[in-house]
């Protein structure tokens, strides 16, 4: 890999050079090639050097003025708690805290959207926003959208009608 940063590749006489721009991949994929601390972990939070608290079932990051993780500190391993060893991509010239970025789906599409759907359907009666007829147009667009997924896809939509039990396709 190394190589390729300072070499680029050679094909027919003409040379081309190799960045890696991003990568995107979910929360223990990421882990995993980071070689750090799993997502649920006290020291696991990918943009701050901070320990989490166990709350409602799961761990928190509270501190809103908690140190930002850099590509420096990260190398350094500042947070001794967070690194479970050497990660492969330190060898490499890039900015390891920009180019690792957070994967759209579970973050949006099952975190922030799943919240807010879930408040304008069951929240209290001044931010409910969703009627009958609205959470009816909305299932019966997610389930005509079935003869339209890949068939890679691991799991269909489902209507709104069952909110907490969506995941990721």
């Amino acid at each position: 890999m190394i190589s390729l940063f300072s070499n680029g590749i050679h094909i027919n006489g003409k040379k081309f050079l190799f960045s890696i721009g991003q990568i995107i991949c979910d929360a223990a994929a990421k882990a995993f090639l980071l070689n750090v601390k799993q997502f649920n972990a006290y020291h696991s939070c990918n943009s701050c050097i901070e320990e989490g608290t166990y709350s409602n079932k799961r761990v928190c990051f509270l501190g809103i003025n908690a140190p930002l993780g850099t590509n420096e500190s990260f190398r350094l391993k500042s947070d001794e708690h967070y690194h479970k060893g050497l990660c492969p991509f330190e060898e490499l010239p890039i900015d390891i805290t920009s180019v690792v970025v957070l994967e759209y789906m579970h973050n949006v599409c099952l975190g922030i959207m799943k919240r807010l759907l879930q408040f304008w359907k069951n929240g209290q009666k001044p931010v409910r926003f969703l009627n009958k007829d609205c959470e009816q147009q909305i299932s019966n667009e997610l389930v005509n959208l079935h003869p339209h997924l890949p068939s890679e896809f691991n799991r269909l939509t489902r209507s709104i009608y069952e909110l907490e039990y969506w995941k990721q396709c």
